[in-house]
């Protein structure tokens, strides 16, 4: 079984598991033409060599390596809350 946990300064975007997987969660962004979507929720690929992750929250980026995640994990979420 897989714990997931959120990511702190990331709550509601992003979640980690115990397997240091890191998946998006479901939310509503808004596209150029002002009409709100959904985005559903997806494990993210590492990217830069295998090196980190690219965090996004608004318009901020940030590049992380999965051992800081992992060091970020805040609550546990139950399987059924992602």
């Amino acid at each position: 079984m897989e714990y997931w946990y959120d990511v702190k300064g990331y709550e509601g975007y992003y979640v980690i598991s115990d397997r240091k997987r890191l998946k998006s969660l479901d939310r509503k962004v808004l596209n150029s033409i002002g009409q709100f979507i959904k985005r559903e929720g997806r494990y993210i690929k590492i990217n830069h060599g295998g090196y980190s992750f690219i965090l996004h929250r608004g318009d901020v980026r940030k590049c992380y390596t999965p051992k800081a995640i992992w060091n970020m994990r805040g609550q546990y979420r139950s399987l059924s809350e992602i």
